[in-house]
């Protein structure tokens, strides 16, 4: 009796351990599950410039994982990813995330599809058409030797835990700090004091309504007295602050009378704005102009997926955007996972040319 319980308990031990072990494949069946959307706006594989395929992990699942890159010609990209939107809602996958990705040379977005917390596919879709192939005797040139870049890391202020790893790795990293937390200020002084940049992570209100905002958020409801006094408490809080930055704020950030506000009690203090671009609707570098304070925005955000493969995909597309155009600016956050993937990353790319920057050196 006690030998056939075992071997029951064995057998049931097996059939664990291989659904735990087996590795998700789900890719062919969402191909199948998007190809009417595709096939409605004339994408096929021809549009396709880059696929790569990888292993991840969610918990103790495996997973495979695809990511590809498709030039779209004049194609409307968000009526593409609302349709793609609309398709998913019949089936079992989600979209997981839509990061819009405006760059100097293109606009574009990043949508990543996930089946049960699992991210399977990420679908970058650039506007204009796949470059021809270079003919075999031209070889690639950049456009740039030695490109500038600046790694902007935000939402310090809740603790110290990454800022003696940053420290070790003697590359520029500008400290986004988040106003009025327990370590605010200590993340400031400790950060300018090491010849760091440091700038204001300032909270403003977004389209959503399941998002928990800072305490003290700036919106257009506020009056204007108000908004100015939030401004300078939170400026207060980051002492050593030389610019800022949107924290959220896809709401604030479309609504030029608010934003010239806010440039207006920023330009006395000689400070610069550093849009984040959390919506591909803002009006932050018409009213920067207008005002006429510094202004830079975001061409690249890092760990929109906490995950380091992820995040050297991310750090390939900052070196393709750093050698065509000259420049690049990459926002990430305050995690141990970026922190450690910038690590290993940072000086394969400052090898290979790239030089790193504090953000006032990109800003005009």
């Amino acid at each position: 009796m006690i030998g056939i319980i075992f071997a029951a308990a064995c057998v049931v031990f097996l059939i664990c351990f291989k659904s735990v072990t087996a590795v998700v494949d789900k890719t062919e069946a969402l191909d199948a599950a998007i190809r009417p959307v595709f096939e409605k706006f004339g994408i096929s594989r021809r549009d396709m410039s880059l696929e790569s395929h990888g292993a991840a992990s969610s918990g103790m699942r495996k997973y495979r994982r695809v990511s590809r890159e498709y030039f779209v010609g004049d194609i409307d990209i968000k009526k593409l990813t609302s349709a793609l939107d609309e398709r998913l809602k019949r089936t079992a996958f989600k979209p997981a995330r839509r990061g819009y990705a405006v760059t100097k040379q293109a606009g574009g977005v990043l949508y990543t599809v996930s089946f049960k917390g699992m991210n399977i596919m990420s679908m970058r879709f650039k506007a204009g058409r796949k470059a021809a192939a270079p003919r075999p005797a031209a070889p690639k040139k950049e456009a740039f030797k030695s490109p500038k870049v600046a790694i902007v890391l935000d939402d310090f202020g809740n603790n110290t835990t990454n800022l003696e790893a940053l420290f070790a790795m003697r590359i520029p990293v500008t400290f986004s700090v988040l106003p009025n937390l327990r370590y605010s200020s200590v993340v400031s002084g400790e950060a300018a004091s090491r010849g760091y940049e440091v700038i204001l992570h300032l909270p403003l209100e977004p389209h959503r309504k399941d998002v928990r905002e800072e305490a003290n958020s700036i919106n257009s409801r506020l009056p204007k007295e108000e908004i100015l006094r939030r401004i300078e408490r939170d400026l207060e809080s980051v002492p050593d602050a030389v610019g800022v930055s949107n924290h959220m704020g896809s709401k604030s950030t479309e609504e030029p009378a608010l934003m010239e506000t806010i440039f207006k009690a920023l330009k006395p203090k000689g400070l610069f704005f550093l849009d984040s671009l959390v919506t591909d609707d803002s009006c932050c570098a018409e009213v920067a102009l207008k005002v006429g304070i510094p202004f830079a925005r975001r061409d690249v955000f890092l760990d929109n997926e906490s995950d380091e493969e992820y995040i050297r995909e991310r750090l390939l597309e900052v070196k393709e955007i750093a050698f065509s155009t000259g420049s690049c600016i990459a926002i990430g956050h305050d995690r141990k996972m970026t922190v450690r993937a910038l690590n290993r990353a940072l000086p394969e790319l400052e090898r290979e040319g790239i030089r790193f920057v504090k953000v006032k050196e990109l800003v005009r």
